[in-house]
């Protein structure tokens, strides 16, 4: 997992630096009037997906993993709490007690022990590799808001590790 501000995205270009340079290029045209859908930038291999949302209650979220695509995710409006946790000990949700291979991803339930808290907000990103459980979109003090989300994401194929 990485966070940190957009300034310094490009010093992540040595770990996947054709999707740094596209994102790059997206994020220069971003703006909170973006339509949202989902736009392609490197075919299916580096995709955003921008999109209106409301934040959550803890009581509503849930962890989540994936295997083939790193989620890089940031807003233009709003604020959020997010944790990140190692996946080792969370139980699988009832309804997604296997992993989805063909969506990518698999849902767990809430488990804050040994969670690493973090607050997104515009101008700030967060990187989260596969099978790093995120929980995202949670409301701060428990007050739903509206969000205007980006979260790309990256195929591991184009990773140099």
């Amino acid at each position: 997992m990485i966070f940190d501000l957009w300034e310094n995205f490009s010093t992540y270009g040595n770990i996947m630096p054709e999707a740094v340079k596209v994102i790059e290029e997206f994020m220069k045209t971003a703006t909170v009037e973006m339509e949202a859908k989902s736009y392609p930038l490197l075919g299916d291999i580096v995709k955003a997906s921008v999109f209106p949302s409301n934040t959550v209650s803890l009581d509503a979220a849930v962890f989540e993993i994936h295997r083939q695509y790193i989620d890089i995710q940031t807003l233009l409006i709003g604020v959020e709490e997010n944790y990140y946790r190692p996946c080792q000990g969370l139980k699988a949700r009832p309804q997604h007690e296997a992993f989805n291979r063909e969506k990518d991803y698999q849902l767990f339930e809430v488990d804050l022990q040994n969670a690493l808290h973090l607050t997104l907000s515009p101008g700030t990103f967060v990187i989260y590799f596969p099978d790093e459980a995120h929980l995202t979109s949670l409301a701060i003090n428990n007050e739903s808001q509206p969000i205007k989300k980006i979260v790309f994401k990256i195929h591991l194929q184009l990773t140099n590790s």
